[in-house]
């Protein structure tokens, strides 16, 4: 009897093992675990210490190797960062070393850097890879973090101490705040490095801002990064947090409850994180900037944990809208993990040598840029100890359903993209093909908007259940173009509207346009608009309105519409179609209905005289 009863027990013991088991290996299994990236850049032998990703350009540096820093592009081929036009000559890699942050601006056309030489920031064009000017804050003690505004328009710099700002377009307006005092000065031209006056890379250097003494003291900075309306920047080192108010540069709020030093910070949308070694403190603006843990515990989904290893955060990046998180942790053997950030769930990770950076592609789409220490591994290629890895994340991240919230708009400015890349981009993700008028929807579940080498084209899908369209923007020598479609009519379940320069037609859409008769120019860029319905088959026949904003448009105009097989244009208003004031009415916006869907352009009558030189709707 003991021995049956002692059998039964046995077995009972055995299935709850075998339970607890199961449950546990399920829980394994619900996080993602990515193995292969989409691409490994090879080149740098050291630990890395900053990257940036837009779209398929990256750059890197890491600490000491020889190198100024790489911008590498889809293929994995890189150049060295330079400055070739300077009268001082080839810039020494070490004086462009040490780098501690690198950042691509929003637009997708500049960047900038930081370098613990002489604590100078540079600034460079992600087309070229060339710097075109450098700053320098006269510190003197401690590396700048820099961050783009959101406008791409200015950067800001801190140390821990003090905080400033300078203009990009003509690195002037500089501004620096010692504690909650702003002191503004002028730059000073000339410098020992390039000489003054010297072409390509010019050289300012504000004025002395004070000793390490000075009232505001706090402990070297590990990260910047501005709010999205422009008004804020959020700051960290030490044991501190700060918010303060731009451009002034003045403290709103200070904390202290990080647990532990800061090692990063990031702000998207309505979110702001602060990461140290061990912790990850989510805030919301809108909550006074209260604070809460994004985790409780060590996760177990991160190996780190599951080994039994100590935490130890490295860096952390925002998706373009707030809603999740990347982070990297070199605890135990290294690793990136993606995070949602309103539940803590980790959604992925992947594997990374000690890995001490990772960056969410700003540009928008589904990747991140990740880098670490040097591998151990004696096999390894000497060209590629400390490989920098692209990873594809958008598996990772679930699609969302159709929502009207802002949040889900999705805005790809590829301004460092060839139109072939983004053809490619647009082909994989869309199921779009340039060259011809799309005869189906794209394969997209949301809104999205693309924008094409910055101002040349720009291709937008609209879906019914999602947000509008943004405005398709070109900077033009003669101001700012927009086109907005507002209605896009009751019975449409998605849309594709391409913007396209007039002479650019041929590429787009397949065929060449002409000038109507009695007309001299286009004054605007050519709207293409193609609608369906839920069975995905066109609609032409049904109203649908929108907004061109046009510099300099004066009088003496006329809309016409081309219909999708032909070269030659047809009035608006003679085949009932109207165009007037726009809703928020102004001179240089005018608001287009029309019966029917096609190609649209604003074309100048010959006989009426323009109200200033001609403007031309090409960007500068």
């Amino acid at each position: 009897i003991f021995f049956r009863r002692f059998l039964t027990a046995a077995q009972m013991l055995i299935l709850l093992l075998k339970s607890f088991l199961t449950l546990w290996f399920l829980q394994s299994e619900a996080v993602l675990v990515l193995t292969t990236p989409t691409a490994q850049l090879c080149r740098h032998n050291t630990t890395i210490t900053a990257a940036a990703i837009y779209g398929n350009v990256s750059i890197s540096f890491a600490n000491d190797d020889g190198y100024a820093g790489l911008m590498w592009n889809a293929e994995g081929t890189y150049t060295e960062l330079d400055c070739p036009n300077s009268t001082y000559g080839r810039v020494d890699p070490d004086e462009m070393n040490g780098c501690k942050n690198v950042e691509i601006s929003p637009d997708g056309t500049m960047f900038a850097f930081s370098s613990e030489y002489d604590y100078d920031i540079w600034i460079g064009s992600v087309a070229t890879g060339e710097m075109f000017g450098f700053v320098d804050p006269s510190d003197g003690s401690d590396t700048h973090w820099v961050a783009w505004s959101p406008d791409s328009r200015y950067i800001s710099w801190n140390t821990g101490r003090r905080v400033g700002m300078f203009k990009v377009a003509n690195l002037t307006e500089y501004y620096a705040s010692i504690g909650n005092v702003p002191v503004t000065f002028a730059p000073v031209s000339g410098g020992e490095i390039f000489g003054k006056g010297a072409p390509g890379c010019s050289y300012h250097e504000p004025l002395d801002l004070g000793q390490p003494g000075d009232p505001d003291w706090m402990a070297t900075s590990e990260g910047s990064a501005w709010s999205s309306d422009g008004n804020f920047l959020v700051e960290g080192g030490g044991p501190a947090v700060r918010i303060r108010s731009m451009p002034e540069g003045k403290v709103m709020h200070t904390f202290e409850n990080q647990q532990g030093s800061v090692t990063g910070v990031d702000w998207k949308g309505s979110t702001i994180v602060t990461v140290s070694a061990e912790a990850i403190l989510i805030r919301a603006p809108g909550d006074g900037y209260a604070a809460r843990p994004l985790f409780v515990g060590c996760p177990q989904e991160l190996v780190t944990c599951s080994r039994g290893a100590i935490l130890e955060f490295t860096s952390a990046s925002l998706s373009p809208d707030g809603l999740h998180l990347a982070t990297s942790s070199k605890g135990y053997l290294g690793e990136v993990a993606v995070w949602e950030v309103a539940s803590g769930n980790i959604l992925c990770v992947m594997p990374q040598w000690e890995a001490s950076i990772v960056t969410w592609d700003s540009s928008g789409l589904p990747q991140l840029l990740a880098g670490g220490g040097v591998t151990r591994n004696p096999s390894a290629d000497s060209e590629c100890l400390s490989p920098l890895h692209v990873w594809n994340i958008s598996q990772c991240i679930p699609s969302p359903s159709p929502s009207p919230s802002p949040s889900s708009r999705n805005v790809i400015t590829s301004a460092t993209l060839s139109l072939a890349q983004t053809e490619q981009y647009l082909a994989t993700v869309w199921g779009f093909t340039f060259g011809k008028v799309p005869s189906s929807p794209p394969t997209l579940g949301r809104t999205e908007l693309v924008v094409v080498n910055g101002t040349t084209h720009s291709i937008g899908f609209y879906s019914s259940g999602d947000v509008a369209v943004p405005a398709s923007e070109v900077v033009g020598a003669s101001g700012t173009y927009a086109y907005e479609v507002k209605s896009w009519g009751t019975s449409v379940s998605s849309g594709v509207v391409m913007v396209t320069d007039f002479s650019s037609m041929q590429t787009d859409v397949g065929r060449t346009l002409n000038i109507p008769a009695g007309h001299t120019e286009a004054l605007s860029h050519i709207v293409t608009l193609s609608r369906f319905d839920a069975n995905g088959d066109s609609i032409t026949s049904e109203n649908v309105q929108f907004e061109m904003t046009i510099p300099n448009l004066g009088s003496g105009y006329s809309v016409f519409r081309y219909p999708d097989t032909s070269s030659d244009g047809i009035d608006l208003q003679a085949e009932g179609g109207s165009f007037g004031a726009c809703a928020s009415p102004s001179s240089t916006c005018i608001l287009v209905t029309s019966p029917r869907t096609s190609s649209f352009g604003l074309f100048r009558a010959s006989s009426s005289p323009s109200p200033s030189p001609s403007p031309s709707p090409s960007p500068s």
